[in-house]
């Protein structure tokens, strides 16, 4: 019994001093067989809560749920882990995700971005989700918000359709 004990408390040290023993989401989302798009290998870096990413983050992973995402294309979505809600495009527009990706766990990695967005990239973005032309003409100020540039992807679950292809 005491010798089961040291190994337990030997075993929980290495653990400690090799960084952590559980995988990273993305690598998790990985071994689960989650979707992915996007790059490889560039999937390294700190979990930062959706709710801290304040812009300026590079090299992060960010985990929540996909509440909109681009009804022509694919080209952009957002995303949300309780009340916190953040912006996601992809980087250098070289991938897109499913449309109907609406509803799933997302794990991404990417870079976060605080910038102002014109009123023409907002009103864009309201023509493109279907908003109608009163809602659209109601925007008439440009937006500070945070933009996640994610250049990997992988979302939870089953019955995604193949996203558009450029």
């Amino acid at each position: 019994m005491m010798r089961q004990a040291a190994l337990f408390v030997l075993a929980a040290l290495c653990c400690g001093l090799v960084s952590s023993c559980q995988s990273s989401p993305m690598g998790t989302a990985r071994s689960e067989g989650w979707s992915h798009y996007g790059f490889d290998g560039k999937e390294k870096g700190p979990t930062v809560a959706l709710g801290e990413v304040s812009g300026g983050e590079a090299n992060v992973i960010v985990e929540g749920t996909i509440t909109d995402v681009c009804p022509k294309k694919g080209c952009w979505m957002r995303v949300i882990d309780g009340d916190e809600e953040l912006f996601v495009r992809f980087q250098d527009y070289s991938f897109f995700v499913p449309m109907n990706a609406v509803g799933h766990e997302v794990v991404m990695h990417g870079t976060s971005v605080a910038q102002v967005t014109s009123v023409e990239e907002l009103r864009h973005y309201a023509k493109d989700a279907g908003k109608s032309p009163q809602e659209i003409a109601a925007i008439t100020e440009p937006e500070r918000r945070v933009t996640f540039f994610a250049d990997s992807v992988y979302i939870a679950g089953t019955g995604l359709d193949e996203p558009h292809q450029q």
